[in-house]
Protein backbone atom coordinates (compact mmCIF):
# COMPACT_ATOMS: atom_id res chain seq x y z
CA UNK A 1 0.00 0.00 0.00
CA UNK A 2 1.43 3.27 -1.04
CA UNK A 3 1.87 6.30 1.43
CA UNK A 4 -1.33 7.92 0.00
CA UNK A 5 -3.42 4.78 0.17
CA UNK A 6 -2.17 4.15 3.74
CA UNK A 7 -3.81 7.70 4.34
CA UNK A 8 -7.04 7.50 3.21
CA UNK A 9 -7.62 4.24 5.12
CA UNK A 10 -6.33 6.03 7.75
CA UNK A 11 -8.63 8.89 7.04
CA UNK A 12 -11.73 6.41 6.47
CA UNK A 13 -11.23 4.28 9.60
CA UNK A 14 -11.41 7.74 11.44
CA UNK A 15 -14.41 8.96 9.55
CA UNK A 16 -16.02 5.55 10.68
CA UNK A 17 -15.10 5.95 13.73
CA UNK A 18 -16.71 8.95 14.41
CA UNK A 19 -20.04 8.16 12.61
CA UNK A 20 -20.57 5.58 15.15
CA UNK A 21 -19.53 7.68 17.69
CA UNK A 22 -22.33 10.11 16.60
CA UNK A 23 -24.92 7.63 15.55
CA UNK A 24 -24.89 6.86 19.41
CA UNK A 25 -24.82 10.77 20.24
CA UNK A 26 -28.13 11.35 18.33
CA UNK A 27 -29.64 8.31 20.01
CA UNK A 28 -29.25 8.68 23.01
CA UNK A 29 -30.42 12.42 22.29
CA UNK A 30 -33.23 11.14 20.69
CA UNK A 31 -33.76 8.91 23.68
CA UNK A 32 -34.11 12.01 26.32
CA UNK A 33 -35.42 14.52 24.31
CA UNK A 34 -39.12 15.44 25.44
CA UNK A 35 -39.90 17.25 21.92
CA UNK A 36 -41.90 14.61 19.53
CA UNK A 37 -40.88 15.83 16.27
CA UNK A 38 -36.87 16.46 17.95
CA UNK A 39 -36.64 12.76 18.81
CA UNK A 40 -38.00 11.92 14.79
CA UNK A 41 -35.21 14.19 13.65
CA UNK A 42 -32.76 12.61 15.96
CA UNK A 43 -33.64 9.43 15.04
CA UNK A 44 -33.35 10.42 11.45
CA UNK A 45 -29.82 11.54 12.17
CA UNK A 46 -28.67 8.71 13.94
CA UNK A 47 -29.98 6.60 11.06
CA UNK A 48 -28.14 8.69 8.84
CA UNK A 49 -25.41 8.18 10.75
CA UNK A 50 -25.42 4.25 10.76
CA UNK A 51 -25.71 4.34 6.95
CA UNK A 52 -22.87 6.43 6.78
CA UNK A 53 -20.58 4.00 9.11
CA UNK A 54 -21.69 1.82 6.23
CA UNK A 55 -20.45 3.01 3.56
CA UNK A 56 -17.15 4.26 4.73
CA UNK A 57 -16.53 0.46 6.10
CA UNK A 58 -17.25 -0.92 2.37
CA UNK A 59 -14.81 1.45 1.02
CA UNK A 60 -12.41 1.15 3.89
CA UNK A 61 -12.24 -2.35 3.25
CA UNK A 62 -12.09 -2.08 -0.64
CA UNK A 63 -8.85 -0.61 -0.13
CA UNK A 64 -7.51 -3.49 2.09
CA UNK A 65 -8.24 -2.03 5.26
CA UNK A 66 -10.67 -2.40 7.98
CA UNK A 67 -12.13 -0.38 10.97
CA UNK A 68 -10.02 -0.58 13.66
CA UNK A 69 -12.28 -0.59 16.25
CA UNK A 70 -9.29 2.07 18.17
CA UNK A 71 -10.17 5.29 19.59
CA UNK A 72 -8.84 7.80 17.39
CA UNK A 73 -8.23 11.33 17.80
CA UNK A 74 -10.84 12.19 15.78
CA UNK A 75 -13.35 9.89 17.68
CA UNK A 76 -12.56 11.57 21.03
CA UNK A 77 -12.78 15.07 19.58
CA UNK A 78 -16.54 13.56 18.03
CA UNK A 79 -17.35 12.43 21.68
CA UNK A 80 -15.84 15.91 23.62
CA UNK A 81 -18.25 18.06 21.34
CA UNK A 82 -21.09 16.32 22.51
CA UNK A 83 -20.60 16.86 25.90
CA UNK A 84 -19.37 20.62 25.51
CA UNK A 85 -22.88 21.90 27.22
CA UNK A 86 -24.02 20.43 30.27
CA UNK A 87 -27.37 18.88 30.51
CA UNK A 88 -29.64 21.19 32.12
CA UNK A 89 -32.52 18.86 33.99
CA UNK A 90 -35.46 21.13 32.28
CA UNK A 91 -36.60 19.74 29.24
CA UNK A 92 -36.82 23.17 27.77
CA UNK A 93 -33.39 24.09 28.09
CA UNK A 94 -32.19 20.42 27.11
CA UNK A 95 -34.35 20.49 23.97
CA UNK A 96 -32.08 23.60 22.78
CA UNK A 97 -28.81 22.39 24.33
CA UNK A 98 -29.33 19.11 22.25
CA UNK A 99 -29.82 20.85 19.27
CA UNK A 100 -26.77 23.45 19.55
CA UNK A 101 -24.79 19.92 20.19
CA UNK A 102 -26.26 18.33 16.82
CA UNK A 103 -25.43 21.20 14.93
CA UNK A 104 -21.59 21.43 15.95
CA UNK A 105 -21.58 17.86 15.57
CA UNK A 106 -22.84 18.40 12.18
CA UNK A 107 -19.99 20.87 11.07
CA UNK A 108 -17.17 18.79 12.61
CA UNK A 109 -18.30 16.25 10.35
CA UNK A 110 -18.78 18.75 7.46
CA UNK A 111 -14.88 19.83 7.95
CA UNK A 112 -14.00 15.90 8.08
CA UNK A 113 -15.55 15.08 4.77
CA UNK A 114 -14.10 17.88 2.81
CA UNK A 115 -10.64 16.76 4.89
CA UNK A 116 -11.54 13.26 3.23
CA UNK A 117 -13.04 14.80 -0.21
CA UNK A 118 -9.81 17.05 -0.48
CA UNK A 119 -7.34 14.41 0.07
CA UNK A 120 -8.97 11.73 -1.92
CA UNK A 121 -8.79 14.58 -5.10
CA UNK A 122 -5.13 15.14 -4.49
CA UNK A 123 -4.45 11.60 -4.60
CA UNK A 124 -6.93 10.76 -7.75
CA UNK A 125 -9.53 8.19 -5.65
CA UNK A 126 -12.07 8.98 -7.47
CA UNK A 127 -14.49 6.87 -5.94
CA UNK A 128 -13.93 7.93 -2.69
CA UNK A 129 -14.16 11.74 -3.83
CA UNK A 130 -17.78 10.97 -4.97
CA UNK A 131 -18.30 9.25 -1.50
CA UNK A 132 -17.00 11.85 0.48
CA UNK A 133 -19.53 14.79 -1.23
CA UNK A 134 -22.17 12.32 -0.80
CA UNK A 135 -21.22 12.09 2.98
CA UNK A 136 -20.77 15.54 2.89
CA UNK A 137 -24.20 16.62 1.37
CA UNK A 138 -26.11 14.54 3.94
CA UNK A 139 -23.98 16.59 6.63
CA UNK A 140 -24.88 19.78 5.04
CA UNK A 141 -28.60 19.17 4.71
CA UNK A 142 -28.21 17.43 7.74
CA UNK A 143 -27.20 20.87 9.50
CA UNK A 144 -29.91 22.58 8.17
CA UNK A 145 -32.18 20.57 9.60
CA UNK A 146 -30.77 21.51 13.01
CA UNK A 147 -30.22 25.05 12.36
CA UNK A 148 -33.85 25.96 11.21
CA UNK A 149 -34.97 23.87 14.58
CA UNK A 150 -32.26 25.97 17.26
CA UNK A 151 -34.10 29.45 17.03
CA UNK A 152 -37.49 28.30 17.01
CA UNK A 153 -37.36 26.15 19.33
CA UNK A 154 -35.76 28.53 21.77
CA UNK A 155 -38.52 30.84 21.06
CA UNK A 156 -41.29 28.28 21.62
CA UNK A 157 -39.70 27.53 24.86
CA UNK A 158 -39.64 30.87 26.43
CA UNK A 159 -42.91 31.76 25.81
CA UNK A 160 -43.87 29.25 28.07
Amino acid sequence: MSDHEDRIVRYLDDCWAVEKTMAGQWSRMASEVGCDDLRVMFHERCDTKLKQAHRIEERLRELGGKPSRAESFFEQVAATIADLLRIPPVEDDRSTQYLMRGFAMQNFEMAMFESLRAFAEFTGDDKTVKMAEGLLKNEKYGAGQVWSQISRNAREHMAV
